[in-house]
């Protein structure tokens, strides 16, 4: 498995089984999340992983989160830069997979400074990409029945957040998020 990796956007070789943190780049991020798609790809237009970070991100900027949570958050669906997303009924049966994408995750926060989420950073971000699923999910699916229907998803204008956007425009909005809190977070 010491072989096992993929070629990134930016020509690195990345072991999956072995993620190293200087073969972390912020712009294979920006660049493979913005071409996967949500939801198995089954969402009534393209709507990419690298848009669902955003708008967990701006979730967490409009209600007054530091910026470090802000990034956190951006930065929460990295490892699926590397292994894809994989949806979350079948992810639950794939210990192996879960341990693989544990580690690319500690890799990307490591490469970027940022400690590793303790347990309350780690309930925001999920309570947060909860609330961004049904959202999504009413929207870009045929109905979200079981999905947390009760979830109020006050904190994203959904008009502006969940509509067709071109790749290079949402990997262009990732890069430019991202430089800006992790400037921030550096001084």
């Amino acid at each position: 498995m010491k072989d096992a990796w993929i070629l990134t956007y930016s020509k690195m070789k990345f072991n999956v089984f072995y993620p190293r943190p200087e073969d972390v780049n912020i712009k294979d991020i920006a660049h493979g999340l913005s071409h996967i798609c949500r939801f198995s790809g089954q969402s009534k237009f393209f709507f990419s992983v690298a848009q669902h970070s955003l708008n967990v991100m701006r979730y967490a900027r409009r209600y007054g989160y530091s910026p470090e949570m802000q990034l956190y958050c951006l930065l929460h669906d990295a490892a699926e830069t590397y292994i894809s997303d994989v949806p979350a009924p079948i992810k639950e049966h794939l210990p192996e997979f879960n341990t693989i994408e544990k580690n690319i995750m500690e890799a990307v926060h490591t490469a970027f400074n940022l400690p590793q989420p303790g347990e309350i950073e780690q309930k925001i971000i999920d309570k947060i990409d909860k609330i961004m699923l049904v959202t999504e999910a009413r929207i870009l699916l045929h109905g979200t029945k079981g999905w947390g229907e009760e979830i109020n998803s006050i904190g994203v204008d959904e008009r502006t957040a969940i509509r067709e956007i071109s790749i290079k425009q949402i990997r262009n909005r990732f890069l430019y998020e991202f430089l800006n809190i992790y400037e921030s977070i550096k001084q």
